[in-house]
């Protein structure tokens, strides 16, 4: 009997420490009230730093979406000349094209048809394009007074937050635009691109050979000259390619004059240190020169002309058009604009006009002088 008694006691005590260590269970009404007591402080919480946006900070909010709303105007009000910007550019190649012709560069025969079919393709289009940017425009603008005009000192911070999306949704439709308007013109632009490119290569040789020293071949006329750096022999001057020859000039300042170890008076001197048939060029590769590994030009040799590979320094776009000229001429095109008869069939036509002995040995493109191989005499072709 005891021992039951004992068993129960224990029992008894077991239980009650139980309920002792675990902790009471809440109601559901209980999570409720504190999930309402969470949001009710929130809100009073949202509710005072709302009080305590004073009118200072106000202004700053004002003033930001006013600028915001500024810039979009000014931005909007420039896309137009975007348009005119680019009716510029495009009525000023027609002088240019007509200056270096006037200057006798003779080649890119195909620049005034390529400059006739833009010109008409953009007039027709210009009208329609302006006429729908200065809708887009207008619109915007109007939609930015309709905000401005909701604005004064006086606006709470909820008002002034209420301006935010209406501000935010212009902006993206100021980009939407601008987008719009520069897919238009991107067309246009790269036409007027392309030609100005060629333009600008043309105009260029003329700037580098205006007071070479180079004496034309006849029939010769340059087709694309470079400012180079020979890093073999460390000379700077003037590469050109013309339809008959590739030539290098170097140019050199010296100094005339000294005053207490300042050079006062100086001189450039242009000297031809290379000039030989366009043919004998057997390829033209970009590629890094220089200690510094800087854009350049490898010119290698046909093996029978016996010359060194001639290393160049020059800018990007300079190597790109040396090596697009070069092979415009290597093709034969520029023999083809001046009308000029094919190498090929010259060739075979070739004798010596003082024993009649065939010449059979390699004529290069733009070589003008033989020497025949059986009686030793140099004639001219």
């Amino acid at each position: 009997m005891s021992n039951k008694k004992d068993r129960d006691e224990r029992r008894r005590e077991e239980h009650i420490e139980r309920r002792r260590t675990t902790p009471p269970r809440r109601s559901s009404h209980a999570k409720d009230r504190r999930a309402s007591n969470y949001v009710r402080s929130r809100k009073i919480k949202n509710t005072e730093e709302e009080k305590s946006v004073g009118p200072d900070d106000n202004k700053v909010l004002l003033s930001q979406i006013n600028s915001r709303l500024h810039r979009a105007k000014t931005e909007a009000n420039s896309i137009p000349r975007y348009i005119q910007s680019l009716d510029n550019e495009i009525i000023d190649l027609k002088g240019r094209i007509s200056d270096i012709r006037s200057q006798n560069y003779v080649y890119l025969k195909e620049l005034e048809q390529e400059y006739s079919d833009l010109a008409n393709k953009w007039e027709n289009r210009k009208v329609s394009i302006e006429s729908e940017a200065n809708q887009k425009v207008n619109s915007l603008i109007a939609q930015v007074s309709q905000i401005e005009n909701q604005m004064n000192p006086k606006m709470d911070i909820s008002e002034i937050n209420s301006l935010e999306p209406e501000t935010r949704d212009l902006e993206t439709y100021l980009d939407q635009m601008r987008y719009l308007v520069n897919a238009q013109l991107e067309e246009f632009r790269e036409e007027q691109r392309s030609i100005q490119d060629k333009v600008f290569v043309a105009e260029n040789t003329i700037n580098n050979l205006a007071s070479t020293s180079i004496n034309w071949l006849q029939g010769e006329n340059p087709v694309i000259s470079v400012r180079a750096h020979n890093l073999d022999n460390d000379d700077h001057g003037v590469l050109t390619l013309s339809n008959r020859r590739i030539i290098f000039e170097e140019e050199e300042e010296i100094v005339l004059k000294r005053t207490l170890f300042i050079a006062t008076e100086k001189k450039k001197v242009k000297e031809v240190k290379l000039e030989k048939p366009i043919g004998v060029v057997d390829t033209i590769i970009k590629g890094r020169v220089g200690l510094l590994k800087g854009s350049g030009a490898y010119i290698s040799f046909k093996p029978s002309a016996g010359l060194d590979e001639l290393k160049l320094d020059l800018n990007d776009t300079d190597v790109g058009n040396l090596i697009s000229y070069f092979g415009m001429i290597d093709s034969g095109q520029f023999d083809e604009e001046q009308k000029h008869e094919p190498d090929d069939e010259r060739d075979k036509m070739v004798r010596c006009p003082f024993c009649n002995a065939p010449y059979t040995e390699e004529i290069y493109r733009g070589q003008t002088t033989l020497r025949c191989m059986y009686c030793g005499t140099s004639f001219k072709i």
